[in-house]
């Protein structure tokens, strides 16, 4: 027969040699090797060190007897899984019986009947390899189940019991016997929120309306925490479809849960404050605006806040300490709305409130000013005083809102009103504020295009030494030719210029067209080496990375000495951050570009906010020596041009208009001049001849 296992050896025991003997040659004859042991204890040894295929076993033997050689066998590790074929004369069923009990597999009589046994032996073989195949099996599904990430389960639907892996009931703390197989050790431990689907979508796949299953909930953990799991399953159906079993796996992914859960939160939140973000503001505005649609008699609000000068404490004290401000300023808004309001970090030093379910305007104007008191008071910072304020801008619900970007434009409006009033102050949004938020962004779009179209033009004003009468210098004075406006004075436009930024290029133009200016000059008419022209040069500007750096690239540009130019700044450039403000002017000095304060007495001025910084020059203001008649008001403005000498600058009494303005300047021991007396501002093609000329209108005689 061909399909007899090819196997490699076979044992006899018998203690009659002639059946040994006629057995070895048959199983030879039949591609066996064979071993042979005289009685049951050879044959338990030789069964344990060689492991044949298949064991003939005699009952009757020396030493052991079959059945003792059986049980042996049977006990060991080793040999226990070979098959046994014991050999008989006795042909009574209780013999055999006894047989089947000590472990035989078959059993063959005495004489053999050779062609019948070869076929038991086939028999045999066959169902002791699949009998080892299904141990093995079961043998990887057990280390697979002990092994396995995820708890197996296996519900016996026609039983109702459920099969629960060790791994399934280690990831829910419980040792192997604290679990039974009721489906309800299952269900009781899932949360009651996630039962109902859980159930529904078991159902589902059951039914055969899904072609698996599929379900995500928490499960009651033995320390009483919830932990979350990914359960799968598949039914087994018979041929009716209907299901007869379910076997699947848990997964535990709580720390997936959690991680979502957390990239959830900072989706939605600061991450520094922990406060709502701008996107989750912004959905709960408008579902405020929804609501009042529904309901016209639910009011609410949006403050706008702006923590004022945060800039200042960032740059001055460093990022840290503005964090903490930030955090402080946060925690006394909170402390200051209800739980049903919303407060928002939008990012920087912006805040948002919504204050839902208002009364009318006094409540929210109530409200502000509290949040102003809260946040005003001073609080101490690595040593550091601070006394922080907000500008805050307010826009009440109107039926005209309909999304809430329209709501956050309104207030972020009246918000830069009530900062343009001074700190601290807080402003209502109106109708007006929004015509001129209009305004401003035609006139920032304007500035653009003027910039582009090459609109802007310079005029030149002398600056005159008052020992001698002569022309020194020149300041560059920024004009707009406006299409539709004629021309326009920097008071129409550089503030926005500012606000946008634009004041960047825009001041960048201005020098390089004066230095271009300047070499023109100097190809026509003969300039003194000490002739200059001073440029004015904005807060924005002035702190611009690489101010400097780009003023000595447009000087090279031109092949210009540094010496030709000056820089005017306020003291607000100073003011807004000191420390920024003496590297540039540091940066200025080692270039040889002087330095003076424009407008100088123009503001609440102090020449002590001036000293130790790189300053050459003072630009008195009109306004500051304007009514000087009187002796008190002379003898004050003597005393601070001399203390101006004394701090080595030299002072420009700018703005004058009459022979006694100019006399004025003169007695005060001004060094220069300047204004319309000496010579209105005239464009840059009328430098050269009023300078050949060489004289000045107005009669001025030093």
């Amino acid at each position: 027969m061909t399909d007899i296992p090819s196997v490699s050896q076979a044992l006899v025991a018998d203690d009659d040699p002639t059946l040994r003997l006629l057995l070895s040659q048959a199983l030879g004859n039949w591609g066996y090797s064979v071993l042979e042991a005289s009685d049951g204890q050879q044959a338990v040894d030789m069964a344990i060190a060689h492991q044949p295929a298949i064991v003939f076993m005699d009952l009757l033997m020396p030493v052991l007897d079959g059945y003792a050689a059986c049980q042996a066998i049977r006990r060991s590790p080793e040999a226990a899984h070979i098959p046994i074929i014991v050999v008989t004369g006795r042909e009574d069923i209780e013999a055999i019986e006894a047989a089947f009990q000590a472990g035989a597999t078959d059993f063959t009589t005495k004489p053999i009947n050779w062609p019948l046994l070869r076929h038991r032996l086939q028999f045999v073989l066959r169902a002791s390899h699949a009998f080892r195949e299904v141990k093995a099996s079961e043998q990887r599904y057990a280390l697979a189940a002990r092994g396995a990430n995820d708890g197996l389960w296996d519900w016996d639907l026609l039983h109702n019991r459920i099969y629960f892996a060790p791994r399934w009931k280690q990831m829910l703390g419980h040792a192997e016997d604290a679990v039974g197989e009721d489906p309800s050790e299952w269900f009781k431990r899932v949360h009651p929120d996630d039962l109902p689907r859980l159930s529904n979508t078991l159902d589902e796949h059951l039914s055969g309306r899904s072609d698996h299953f599929e379900n995500e909930h928490r499960m009651l953990a033995a320390d009483g925490s919830y932990r979350w799991m990914l359960c799968r399953g598949l039914a087994i159906r018979d041929d009716l479809n209907t299901a007869m079993r379910i076997a699947g796996s848990q997964s535990d992914i709580t720390l997936r849960k959690q991680a979502e859960s957390q990239l959830a939160h900072d989706a939605y939140h600061d991450t520094l404050t922990q406060l709502p973000n701008r996107l989750l503001f912004h959905d709960r505005l408008q579902h405020a605006i929804r609501a009042a649609q529904r309901r016209p008699n639910f009011r609410f609000a949006v403050l706008f806040m702006d923590i004022d000068r945060f800039k200042v404490i960032n740059d001055s004290l460093g990022h840290p300490i503005g964090d903490r401000v930030i955090l402080e300023v946060a925690a006394r808004v909170g402390s200051c709305i209800r739980d049903n309001d919303t407060l928002s970090r939008l990012g920087g030093d912006e805040f948002t409130v919504l204050i839902e379910d208002i009364a009318d305007k006094e409540f929210v104007t109530d409200l502000v000013e509290r949040i102003q008191t809260v946040v005003g008071r001073p609080f101490q910072v690595d040593g550091h005083e601070l006394r922080p304020s907000l500008s805050i801008g307010v826009t009440l619900s109107h039926e005209r809102y309909e999304n809430a970007d329209e709501m956050l434009r309104d207030a972020d409006t009246a918000m830069y009103c009530a900062k343009k009033t001074g700190k601290g102050q807080f402003a209502l949004f109106d109708a007006e504020m929004h015509m001129q938020a209009l305004q401003s962004l035609m006139l920032e779009s304007e500035i653009r295009s003027a910039l582009s179209s090459g609109q802007f033009i310079l005029r030149f004003q002398p600056i005159v030494a008052m020992s001698s009468g002569r022309t020194v210098g020149l300041e560059a004075l920024l004009r707009w030719q406006h299409p539709r406006r004629g021309e326009l004075l920097p008071e129409a436009f550089l503030s926005s210029a500012e606000e946008t930024g634009l004041i960047v290029p825009l001041g960048r133009w201005v020098l390089r067209e004066t230095c271009r200016h300047l070499i023109d000059w100097e190809r026509s008419a003969p300039l003194p080496a000490d002739w200059f022209v001073s440029v004015n040069c904005s807060v924005r500007e002035f702190h611009h990375p690489n101010f400097a750096a780009d003023v000595e690239k447009i000087l090279e540009e031109h092949g210009l000495a540094p010496s030709r130019l000056r820089i005017e700044i306020t003291e607000q450039v100073i003011n807004h951050n000191r420390q920024s403000a003496e590297a540039v002017l540091k940066d200025l000095h080692r270039l040889g570009i002087r330095v003076g304060i424009d407008d100088f007495g123009s503001t609440a001025s102090t020449l002590s906010s001036l000293e130790n910084l790189p300053i050459d020059f003072l630009k008195i203001d009109r306004s500051f020596m304007h009514n000087v008649d009187g002796e008190n008001r002379m003898e004050l403005i003597k005393a601070v041009v001399t203390l101006v000498h004394k701090l080595n600058m030299f002072v420009v009494g700018e703005g004058s208009e009459t022979v006694a303005e100019v006399e004025r300047l003169s007695q005060l021991a001004c060094e220069f001049g300047q204004g319309n007396y000496f010579q209105k501002p005239v464009l840059a093609h009328e430098v050269v001849p009023m300078l050949l000329k060489g004289s000045l209108p107005g009669g001025y005689q030093p």
